[in-house]
């Protein structure tokens, strides 16, 4: 069946061909045909760009020529006919080599119409296997622009004038920049195809010229050293108007100072002579302080001056001595501290009442203050007990006088007898050593009540009667205050202040007849000496704990630098041979500590556990070799453009070449550097296109002509003329050139054809 189909197939195009044999020979004729016509692309396809890579003749004709043939297979599916179109995929290569040109698609050099045929080949691929048909790819170009960096060259060139072994910098390099503009395809978004559309340098680049000093030197000594400069800077002066000062007048407000500028130079001197100065740091380490003015625009006022005194304290010292007499721990105020005074006399300055300066007259000490000398106990702690004593005292009574109108009048009578009460101390006896050191209060109450006495005084009139004041005094009681102290070891106690009783003075009226008491009130009853209270300081502070360790500390130890003569290396060279590593000192201390603080810190050891490596530095003494430059100049071809022009007064499918293309001339001139004959640089002194190229122009036809067979045949014999090119132009790209020719080779396979379609057709009536 297949079989018959194929033979079907074969005597249609056999007499599809008698009746237009055009296409059979243009696909003859591609083979051969140097022509690109935009009609002549595969379908879908646009013409490539100016700045496209161009697929030569040959290459146009295989991709013309696959195009076809999937195009037939695409046709046999679109109508239905899986089976021829599987057929002519798979198996045939007797009809026009399908099998054969599918195969040659890895055989298309251009990437992009590559991806496109094969995109073509998987789709047919899809439909006969039944699978659903991948979206055909999207297929899109975009320029894409990259930079290179085009490094500098050194030239080093020698300077009669320069010191042997220096080396300055004459001329700094800066490296240039390359541009490349490529024309990138994407499938699909994935890169294809990349092709350079441009690549020149569009920043030169600068060479770094180096002079080289060969001018001999005396061996002289020649040391380093920093010198630091001080300079002041100046402050400005600021004016600012104050409508608070009088006018006239002028006071700093704010006082100028100078800045501080400092300069470090690094001294280069020769035999103990400068030679030369080099400011390595120049900067302000202090900014000027500029100096403010206020001046005064307030209109005069009425100014009064008086004189102000004013004392303040003179805070005493405190003196702490060593008292061996003292137990350990124990302090004792020997000297009790007294502030002095201090008498300011200040000339006082009023404007309109107010006070606005005050100035200092006179400041001296008036009392000099005393210091507080405080006895520090060194003696030994003895042995310290502790036991309660318990005493009474006597509480007085007191003395209560009661008038009685009938008694005469300087009578007195004791109606209830007065009786001492009974206060009862217990005191906490502290004893050093069975010798008692203090004694503390720890209970102190009545434990019996005194019993007022009382007394009837006669105020029966009788003659005779004075009065008179009488004054009194009663010590006033002072109270014990215990006052935890931190700094004292718990168990003692110390007395800070001593206890003082104080004075109470009572005036009494006291009423007399004929000379006898017989009256006595209370006029008055005051504190004139307050009592001092006294105040135990109770120790709190617990025992030290003290504690040692040892702690580890390491510190580097710095390495010497020492300079060797190489003779194998250039003179004025300096190489690090052997890099200086500092050593390692390891240092162990003893530390002792106070309830975890140090106290004391002592060496245990102090040994360099890793030696220093000292730094070597290989110092050139061979001497610089021979530097030459010199100009060289090459020329370079520069590629002329194609232009396409579209011509309507020239046949479709035709193309003229109107001006040959021309490549122009680029002249670069290099500077050339050799070492000792070697070339060893090359800079670019000048790049200059000297003849500009003549771009090549095409006249492209756009005229439409009737399609008939004779003009077909004459359209083959057609060809275009193109001018001779020179010898310079061999080696340019061109387009493909334009024209086509009709051999006698293929007429004859025409013909052949004929004949074998009427055998064919012959033979199937028979059949």
């Amino acid at each position: 069946m297949r079989s018959k189909r194929f033979q079907g197939l074969v005597g249609l195009a056999l007499i599809a061909s008698l009746l237009n044999p055009l296409p059979w020979f243009n696909n003859v004729m591609l083979i051969g045909s140097t022509v690109v016509n935009a009609n002549d692309l595969p379908p879908g396809e646009t013409p490539p760009g100016e700045d496209e890579e161009l697929p030569d003749a040959e290459q146009l004709a295989l991709i013309k020529k696959i195009s076809g043939y999937l195009s037939e297979i695409e046709a046999s599916l679109a109508d239905g006919d899986k089976d021829t179109a599987d057929y002519l995929f798979t198996e045939s290569d007797a009809m026009g080599g399908y099998a054969t040109s599918i195969a040659a698609v890895s055989n298309v050099k251009n990437s992009a119409e590559r991806a496109k045929l094969q995109a073509r080949i998987e789709a047919i691929r899809a439909q006969l296997s039944g699978t659903v048909q991948p979206p055909s790819p999207v297929i899109t170009t975009e320029e894409v622009t990259e930079t290179k960096e085009e490094p500098y060259v050194t030239i080093r060139v020698k300077d009669p004038n320069l010191e042997e072994g220096k080396e300055e910098v004459a001329t700094p390099g800066k490296a240039g920049v390359r541009t490349i503009v490529y024309t990138v395809t994407k499938t699909d978004g994935v890169e294809t195809g990349r092709v350079v559309k441009s690549d020149e340098v569009t920043t030169p680049v600068i060479n770094e010229v180096i002079r080289v000093g060969t001018k001999k030197t005396v061996v002289s000594v020649i040391t380093l050293e920093e010198e630091t400069e001080t300079k002041a800077v100046p402050y400005e002066t600021v004016r600012e108007n104050d409508p608070t000062l009088e006018e006239g007048k002028e006071v700093v407000s704010v006082a100028g100072k100078a800045g501080v500028r400092t300069i470090v130079y690094t001294v280069t001197k020769t035999d103990g002579v400068e030679t030369s100065r080099v400011v390595k740091s120049d900067s302000i380490t202090t900014p000027a302080v500029n100096e403010v003015i206020k001046v005064g625009t307030k209109k005069a006022p009425v100014i009064t001056t008086e004189e102000v005194t004013e004392t303040k304290a003179v805070p005493y010292e405190t003196v702490r001595e060593n008292d061996p007499t003292l137990e350990e721990g124990k302090e004792v105020v020997s000297v009790a501290g007294k502030a002095g005074v201090r008498t300011i006399v200040y000339t006082v300055t009023k404007t309109d009442g107010v006070e606005t300066s005050r100035v200092v007259k006179s400041d001296s000490i008036t009392t000099p203050a005393v210091n507080e000398m405080i006895k520090v106990g060194t003696k030994k702690a003895p042995v310290i007990t502790t036991e309660e004593v318990t005493e009474t005292k006597a509480v007085p009574y007191e003395t209560v006088r009661e008038n009685d109108p009938t008694l005469e009048e300087g009578k007195e009578v004791v109606s209830v007898a007065g009786k001492a009460g009974v206060r009862t101390i217990v005191y906490t006896v502290t004893k050093t050593d069975g010798v008692e050191t203090s004694r503390v209060v720890k209970s102190d109450s009545v434990t019996t009540p005194a019993v007022n006495e009382v007394i009837k005084v006669g105020t029966k009139k009788v003659p005779g009667i004075t009065t008179e004041e009488v004054t009194e005094t009663k010590a006033v009681p002072y109270e014990t205050v215990r006052e935890n102290d931190p700094t004292l070891e718990e168990g003692k106690e110390v007395v800070s202040v001593a206890g003082k009783a104080g004075v109470r003075t009572i005036v009494y009226t006291v009423t007399k007849t004929d000379g006898v008491e017989t009256g006595r009130e209370v006029k008055s009853d005051v504190v004139t000496t307050p009592a001092v209270n006294e105040v135990i300081k109770v120790g709190t502070k617990k025992v030290p704990v003290i504690t040692t360790e040892e702690v580890t500390e390491t510190e580097a130890v710095a390495y010497e630098t020492v300079r060797e003569d190489d003779p194998t290396l250039e003179e004025g060279k300096e190489v690090v041979s052997v890099a200086g590593e500092a050593g390692v000192r390891t240092i162990v201390y003893t530390v002792t500590k106070t309830d975890g603080v140090e106290t004391g810190r002592e060496v245990k050891s102090d040994v360099v556990t890793t030696p220093a490596v000292n730094e070597v530095i290989k110092v050139g003494t061979k001497k610089a070799p021979v530097i030459t430059t010199e100009e060289v100049t090459e020329t370079e071809a520069v590629a002329y453009e194609t232009v396409r022009e579209n011509d309507p007064t020239l046949e479709e499918g035709k193309e003229v070449v109107s001006v040959a293309g021309k490549a122009g001339v680029r002249t670069i001139v290099y500077t050339v550097t050799k070492t000792d004959g070697v070339e060893t640089g090359r800079e670019v002194k000048s790049d200059v296109v000297t003849t500009p190229a003549v771009n090549e122009v095409i006249k492209v036809g756009t005229k439409k002509v009737a399609p008939s067979i004779k003009n077909d045949v004459q359209k083959n014999e057609e060809t275009v003329t193109k001018p001779q090119t020179s010898q310079n132009d061999k080696n340019k790209t061109v387009l493909p050139e334009t024209g086509e020719r009709v051999s006698t080779s293929i007429w004859m396979t025409f013909v052949g054809f004929v004949m074998m379609g009427v055998a064919f057709i012959k033979k199937r009536k028979q059949q």
